[in-house]
């Protein structure tokens, strides 16, 4: 599909690590923020299939933003995918799949993101994966 992002990343640190980062609030609420852009101040889900989740951004001028979605499945440690509605995107939601893949010492992340309406908006959120999943790798390997 032409509107998808493919991102790979090996992190030094097991899928069970990985899973939890991804799913748990203690963890989320630590690694997934930009101290000059945006923190994340608020992280919910339930997290079964069907179950729902919700994360908050606080923005630098006090503003909040947040993003829901549904889960799609969920394999622990392996595998995690849920829909993605953004506050601050007018298109329908997308689809984010995780595998997490033991690797020698450590996993191989894989990331897709699919369901953009428009090629400039998939380029933009290209970059924001790379800095993201760069954000996850230094949480867990610091």
């Amino acid at each position: 599909m032409a509107h998808e992002i493919v991102e790979e990343l090996f992190i030094a640190a097991p899928p069970d690590r990985l899973f939890d980062a991804w799913t748990q609030a203690a963890h989320m609420m630590v690694w997934w923020k930009n101290d000059g852009e945006f923190v994340t101040e608020h992280f919910e889900n339930d997290l079964r299939v069907g179950g729902k989740w919700l994360v908050r951004f606080r923005m630098p001028d006090g503003n909040t933003v947040g993003a829901q979605g549904e889960y799609r499945q969920v394999e622990r440690p392996n595998a995690l995918s849920f829909t993605w509605a953004a506050s601050w995107d007018a298109g329908g939601p997308t689809l984010i799949e995780l595998e997490f893949l033991p690797s020698g010492d450590g996993t191989l992340v894989k990331l897709r993101h699919s369901g953009f309406d428009e090629a400039g908006w998939r380029d933009a959120n290209k970059k924001v994966w790379e800095e993201t999943l760069d954000w996850l790798r230094c949480y867990l390997t610091s």
